[in-house]
């Protein structure tokens, strides 16, 4: 994963640690404490698992908040010194205390290389290779024809024939209402053929119009009373069942996301695991190496002590 450096001219707090930080005035000195306790590092977005997938901007799927945790220690003195009052106190050059950090540095540690290893394969020698330079020497001696068959495929293919179904012009007789004419906004491709979700959609219409045909007619007091509950009591469960769609839908989603953050994991994992399968391999590589290393001299060493052995050994002439 690729990092940013972002460099600034100064860190946020540098104006209470460091004792060359100096500041003409106590309201400087508080301004820039405010600044660096309300920075954008300290406002988070919230995100609402109830509209998470909301685009509507009276029902936002996240709210700002400002987190409370402090990032100053309490012991830490957050009023302003004078610049004639701060300043490197006697104890500066002692190597412990707060400044300990100019006495050390991090260490350059070397990176590992990520690069896989180049295998290189051995050459072919002897009877394999006279009979590889013998097959191509007769593969090479074969003229080509004059005329070659090749296989040819045409840009057009059979399901180009293949059509969406044919709905004809159809008129309405008078008073005549054909529950099909409420299904005009489903299409090929676009709700067809019908699936779990367009057969509710088409239960939940006709349920809506045999509700229409129920109501009573607001001929009177009593009769409108009775349509408008009614109608309220309709409009509120339509509205269940709208937000029963959308927590459905956001259900969905919502695996939908956990999968891709597993595959992400797993795709994080596995490169990891490579990385270190690679590094294990290369030191094993330099173990054996130096091991072979060691035995060479060991077995010099040998040789060397048993010939001065032999010629201290040896009767004089």
């Amino acid at each position: 994963m690729a990092t940013q450096t972002v460099l600034q001219a100064n860190r946020a707090y540098d104006h209470i640690y460091d004792p060359c930080y100096l500041t003409s005035h106590g309201n400087d000195h508080y301004r820039q404490t405010s600044k660096a306790m309300f920075n954008a590092q300290r406002i988070n977005r919230v995100p609402d698992d109830k509209y998470m997938f909301s685009e509507l901007p009276h029902y936002p799927r996240c709210t700002i908040q400002v987190t409370s945790k402090e990032a100053l220690p309490a012991h830490v003195d957050k009023n302003w010194i004078a610049p004639e009052l701060k300043g490197p106190g006697a104890d500066a050059g002692t190597v412990s205390g707060q400044y300990r950090h100019k006495f050390s540095a991090r260490p350059n540690k070397q990176m590992l290389s990520t690069m896989p290893h180049i295998v290189q394969y051995a050459m072919k020698t002897g009877a394999a290779a006279t009979a590889l330079r013998g097959g191509q020497a007769e593969r090479t001696s074969v003229p080509d024809s004059a005329t070659r068959t090749v296989g040819t495929q045409s840009m057009y293919r059979e399901s180009e024939s293949q059509t969406n179904p044919y709905s004809p012009e159809y008129t309405i007789g008078p008073n005549q209402v054909p529950e099909v004419v409420a299904l005009t906004h489903l299409a090929w491709g676009v709700g067809l053929p019908a699936t779990e979700a367009e057969l509710q959609i088409i239960e939940r219409t006709r349920q809506k119009r045999l509700f229409s045909n129920m109501l009573p007619p607001p001929c009177d007091a009593f009769g409108m009373e009775v349509r408008v509950q009614l109608m309220e009591a309709q409009e509120f469960r339509e509205w269940a069942d709208r937000e029963k769609t959308i927590r459905d839908l956001q259900d969905k989603r919502l695996q939908l996301l956990k999968q891709a953050l597993e595959e992400r994991d797993q795709n994080r994992e596995g490169a990891q695991m490579d990385k270190v399968d690679r590094v294990r391999a290369r030191k094993e590589e330099e173990r054996d190496r130096k091991l072979a290393a060691c035995q060479r001299l060991r077995t010099k060493v040998l040789r060397r002590m048993q010939k001065e052995r032999q010629t201290a050994e040896a009767p004089p002439k």
